[in-house]
């Protein structure tokens, strides 16, 4: 497996373990399919490095947005039990 390939499934195991919305993860999974296609196209670098920067930024478990996530669904949980 070359270097891209296993950037991409290291990002892709990240994408999968993370406590994230299953349609979050769906469409970022999808691109991650879509940027694995493009390993050999001059646009690879530039694309992965948003791909890696958004990424990083939804996995964050310290960031907020990962709290309002969890928050979401306690609520919609919540609501749904009423």
């Amino acid at each position: 497996m070359d270097s891209a390939a296993q950037e991409i499934t290291a990002l892709i195991e990240k994408v999968k373990n993370a406590a994230l919305p299953d349609k979050l993860r769906e469409l970022v999974l999808v691109r991650l399919g879509q940027l694995s296609k493009l390993t050999n196209s001059p646009s690879f670098l530039p694309e992965f490095d948003r791909m890696e920067r958004y990424i990083d930024w939804i996995t964050i478990k310290e960031h907020k947005i990962h709290l309002i996530w969890k928050m979401q669904k306690q609520f919609w949980k919540n609501i749904i039990m009423v």
